[in-house]
């Protein structure tokens, strides 16, 4: 499964391709992507949509989205290697993560940490549908490492990135800074 925004830089053009890939090989594993896509990806997506390569949802509400992720063999995150994408980290692979789904990613270092760091997934090279396709495969013919990183995954999210754990610390940040604005002279008050 994949879920985001749908573009080439977000690996679109990839999805595509692996979609095709497993069909042409009778692979037992149908991809599924939820998300708006731009309009070149769009009609792509449309294509392969009615070819039968994958199944592209559109958008979904976030409840519904993850209603899907939940239960999947993989969660795919396939960023290129853009400088936007190599220092933010990638909320999908976390989301992932907390619904005990391995992860499929590219090496963008804030996503290959992430894996690496939780040993919740497989991490493939750029712009490589056969890695993510060989990827699939492996986790699909190894139910022991699929279960393992999908608890790796889960017990990490849920230790170090669940909104639960830093709600309070969060809204405390959040009044700290009303407060000071509030108590902040204004250019109305005539000072700068």
């Amino acid at each position: 499964v994949y879920v985001g925004h749908v573009t080439r830089a977000r690996g679109g053009e990839d999805l595509i391709a692996v979609g095709s890939q497993l069909r042409q090989a009778n692979s037992p594993v149908m991809l599924e992507v939820i998300g708006h896509a731009d309009s070149e990806t769009s009609t792509a997506l449309t294509r392969a949509h009615s070819a039968g390569d994958l199944i592209w949802h559109g958008f979904l509400p976030n409840d519904q989205a993850l209603e899907i992720v939940q239960g999947s063999m993989a969660g795919l995150s396939l960023l290129h290697d853009e400088p936007n994408y190599r220092h933010s980290k990638p909320t999908k692979v976390i989301e992932y993560m907390a619904r005990g789904v391995p992860v499929i990613t590219t090496p963008t270092p804030p996503a290959a940490a992430l894996v690496e760091q939780y040993q919740c997934g497989i991490v493939i090279p750029f712009n490589n549908p056969v890695a993510v396709v060989t990827a699939i495969s492996r986790l699909e013919q190894d139910s022991s490492s699929r279960r393992a990183y999908a608890e790796a995954g889960r017990r990490g999210a849920l230790a170090d990135h669940d909104w639960n754990r830093d709600a309070e610390k969060f809204v405390e940040q959040l009044h700290t800074w009303a407060c000071l604005l509030y108590t902040s002279p204004s250019p109305r008050d005539g000072l700068l």
